[in-house]
């Protein structure tokens, strides 16, 4: 199943399988259904994206003629899609600059972190915002080059996935706009 997910996120780039399993953890799996005539059961579970993304999942694996999984992933809204695909890309450019011994704006701890926020544009004069679902509030000048890069994809109350570097509630860079 994590293939599925690899595939996806990062198409053709290489991807060892110690960053695949480091950084995509399906937690509290739990079969919902077994269907025995035809070797299949399907399963929901939570899935953790670089340690920083969670989503929940349903997957479907049956066996084939050859005693071989076949696996189907569905329901997965764009917006966590995009979010979760985000979050593994950062997470193992993270891990190979630290392994290179490079600094990174991930792993510094004198830096924010990389977040991706799921949320409304709220634009103002002096200052706007991304408001996400859940009412946390990030703002960033209106006069800058970080706002650039938002407004470039989003606009006044476009519902947007942008993922950067936060703190305090303020958005300090961006890395990544979509608007959904």
């Amino acid at each position: 199943m994590k293939q599925i997910f690899v595939e996806k996120f990062v198409g053709s780039e290489e991807t060892s399988q110690s960053e695949i399993d480091d950084n995509l953890v399906v937690q509290l799996p739990r079969a919902t259904a077994e269907d025995k005539g035809i070797k299949k059961i399907s399963c929901e579970g939570k899935l953790v994206v670089g340690q920083r993304y969670e989503l929940p999942i349903s997957y479907e694996s049956q066996l084939d003629d050859n005693n071989q999984h076949i696996v189907f992933v569905a329901g997965i809204p764009r917006g966590h899609f995009l979010g979760a695909s985000n979050s593994f890309v950062e997470a193992i450019r993270a891990s190979r600059a630290a392994s290179k011994g490079q600094a990174s704006s991930i792993s510094t701890p004198n830096s924010s972190e990389t977040t991706v926020i799921i949320g409304t544009i709220n634009s103002g004069t002096l200052l706007s915002s991304v408001i996400s679902d859940d009412g946390s509030e990030y703002t960033f000048p209106t006069q800058s080059e970080m706002a650039n890069s938002i407004f470039e994809e989003c606009q006044a109350d476009d519902m947007c996935i942008v993922s950067g570097h936060i703190k305090d509630g303020s958005i300090l860079s961006v890395v990544n706009v979509t608007k959904l």
